[in-house]
Parts: structure tokens; C-alpha cells; sequence
């Protein structure tokens, strides 16, 4: 029996798009050795997440009994590295063989922590959008929130954190900073630009914890949907995010988390919290600032150093600026696409047949 065991970044718990990690860890982790991976202990969570997992609130004392009885070593942010792969599944196998874990049947690892990075765990995406999709009432709330969208327009969602991140007047320096709200005029000036962009062909929807006269003046006046209606949504929020065409994000790891999970959303990025990529002149990422990818090794640099093109599907964004009409077209372009009525088994129809099927569809 090998088991892995995610590790809980706190010990009471912390978001979703930070207690995930560990998790996807355990996945690609047990899936590379043919193991186990225990599901998170959510019972202890003091955002109650337990609820839509259908878990115990005891079931931390399994992980802790399994931890007592086979004293699992742990595989460390050191480990990881020493092994100079970047995908997680492989980096654990081949750290594994070099312990002699795999002549072994029995044992336990424990695997934790933020470090790696998204891309290292990319092809843990499908599993965990299946496990997210499967808890208690999203499937419900999805369906409600689709039923009022048109299919056929772009979907812009935007993540509008508020509550437990302090309010944000516009003075605060957000660069290379996490959990922090941003302003009320940013996320203005965002929807005035898409708007502008695509005026009234777009579904416009706000996912907000935050319930302000501010935020009801931009639902009104930009004449957005909310979800606030919905009880228990707040998986449902986040995959409705990773479902839209454009995401107007948070400086959260939640947000992140569902662009993750629809690798091909494009999304607004807040420049002011860009840091400039080490010896890269006009570069700027997410991560720039931290020690690690400063080193002309990192990840941040090299892959600067490779880029050639201009635009992602991320848009730095500042208040007053327009959206660019290259990234406006992509979005259209790709809506335009699995439009019903170029799609075949929506009953629509295609024009771009050889003259051989154009023949035969005449004699038939």
C-alpha cells in the first residue's frame, strides 16, 4: 500500500485555490508510482469547504492515524528541485526510485505547499475539474447561471473579491502582492473597456463577496448578473469563471486558480501589480518579484528571454486603457467559431466540403 498524503497549508485550512495544490500534488503524485492519494482533510477547514465534498468534519483523524502508524517521510520543495524536472508527477518517480521506495509495496509521503508553480501540475487539471464539478450543489448553480446567458455572445466574468481582503482606496502598492482587493475605480475602468469593446453583445457577470453600494452601482450601471442569489456558491463561482470567454480577475489565488482551470480564457491582468523580469528589458510577470525567479535560470527568465509574441491571452491592464483590437478579435474569432450554426451536431451546418462529399450529398 502506497499512500500520499496531501498536507493542509494551515492547520485550520486555507482557501480553496491554495488547499488544492497539495492535492494535485497527491494526484500526480500517486499516479506516477501506482499509489493512493487520500483525499484533503476538509473537516477542519474554517471556511467550511467540507460541506461540498460531502466529508466528515472528523475526517482530519484519518490522516492523522495513517500518519501515526506508517511515519511517512516527506518529499520537500528541495527534493523537488534537486530532481530538475518541472512536471510534479515525474519529478515524485524520480525522486521515489533514487529513495528505493519503488522495490517497496508499503509506505507513505506526505507532499504540501505553494512551490512549483501552476505548470507543474497542469496535467492534474482534468482530475481535479472532475472532483470540483462533482461536490454538492454546484451542478445547480452552474445550470442556473447558464440558463441566463446567451451561448452565442462572448461571457465575461469578474471576480470582484471584497470581505475578507481589506478594501483597497487605490493607495495601496500592490506590486508583486497577493490577497489584496483592488480598487473599486480598476475594476470600473475594466468593465467600461469591455463594454466599449463589445458593447451589448456579451454576458456580463459579477461573482462578489463583497455586497457594497459601490458594487451594486457597477452591477447597474454596466447591467451585469450576479450569482448572489445562489446559496452555497462558491465552487459554482469558480468554475462559471473558468467557463468564460474573458475573466476580469481578483489578486487571488481563487482567481488563478480558475484560469488554471480553462487554460483557454483570455483575462485582465492589474499592471501596477507586475514586477519587471530580471535582465529582460519590457518584460513583467506575476511572479517576477520573488527571490527564486530573479536567478537568470528561472523559470520567469527564460521563458521571457524565449518570447517572441506580443500578445497572450493575458492583458495588462491600467485604469483608462482600451482593450487592444487584436485582443478583442481573438476573443470574437474564437466565440465565432462554436457559433451553433457552423456547429454539426447542433444541427448546423458547414460549407467547407471537398467537391468528392459535395457530390454525394447531391445524389443523396
Amino acid at each position: 500500500m502506497r499512500i500520499i498524503i496531501p498536507k493542509r497549508l494551515s492547520f485550520r485550512g486555507e482557501g480553496l485555490g491554495n488547499e488544492v495544490s497539495p492535492w494535485m500534488k497527491g494526484f500526480l503524485a500517486a499516479q506516477s508510482v501506482g499509489g493512493h492519494c487520500l483525499s484533503p482533510a476538509w473537516g477542519l477547514n474554517r471556511r467550511g469547504y467540507r460541506k461540498f465534498f460531502r466529508s466528515s468534519r472528523f475526517d482530519w483523524l484519518q490522516n492523522l492515524a495513517l500518519e501515526k502508524l506508517m511515519r511517512p517521510i516527506e518529499f520537500t520543495e528541495a527534493d523537488y528541485r534537486a530532481t530538475n524536472e518541472e512536471d510534479f508527477g515525474i519529478a515524485f518517480r524520480m525522486w521515489a526510485e533514487g529513495q528505493g521506495l519503488l522495490e517497496r509495496r508499503s509506505w507513505a509521503v506526505t507532499v504540501g505547499g505553494l512551490w512549483g508553480g501552476r505548470w507543474s501540475l497542469r496535467r492534474a487539471q482534468p482530475f481535479l475539474s472532475g472532483q470540483l464539478n462533482a461536490t454538492r450543489y454546484t451542478a445547480e448553480n452552474l445550470a442556473d447561471s447558464l440558463a441566463q446567458l446567451d451561448p452565442e455572445r462572448p461571457s465575461c466574468v469578474v471576480h470582484l473579491r471584497g470581505g475578507d481582503f481589506a478594501q483597497n482606496d487605490g493607495t495601496v502598492n500592490i506590486q508583486g502582492r497577493f490577497n489584496v482587493a483592488l480598487p473599486y475605480p480598476w475594476y470600473e475602468s475594466a468593465l467600461a473597456s469591455v463594454r466599449a469593446a463589445f458593447g451589448d453583445q456579451l454576458n456580463l457577470v459579477i461573482v462578489t463577496n463583497d455586497q457594497s453600494d459601490a458594487v451594486s452601482k457597477m452591477v447597474k450601471e454596466f447591467g451585469a448578473l450576479t450569482t448572489l442569489h445562489q446559496s452555497n456558491s462558491d465552487i459554482s463561482d469558480l468554475l462559471l469563471m473558468s467557463k468564460a470567454d474573458l475573466v476580469i480577475p481578483s489578486i487571488s489565488s481563487f482567481s488563478i486558480l480558475a484560469l488554471f482551470l480553462n487554460p483557454n480564457a483570455s483575462y485582465l491582468w492589474p499592471s501596477d501589480q507586475l514586477s519587471a523580469v530580471n535582465g529582460v528589458d519590457g518584460a513583467y510577470g506575476i511572479w517576477a518579484h520573488e527571490a527564486l525567479q530573479k536567478d537568470e535560470n528561472s523559470q520567469s527568465v527564460r521563458l521571457a528571454q524565449e518570447n517572441d509574441i506580443a500578445l497572450g491571452r493575458a492583458l495588462p491592464f491600467s485604469v483608462g486603457d482600451a482593450l487592444s483590437g487584436a485582443f478583442v478579435d481573438s476573443i470574437k474569432s474564437s466565440v465565432s467559431q462554436r457559433h451553433r450554426a457552423r456547429d454539426l451536431i447542433f444541427y448546423g451546418s458547414s460549407t467547407a466540403v471537398t467537391q468528392s462529399v459535395e457530390q454525394g450529398a447531391r445524389q443523396l
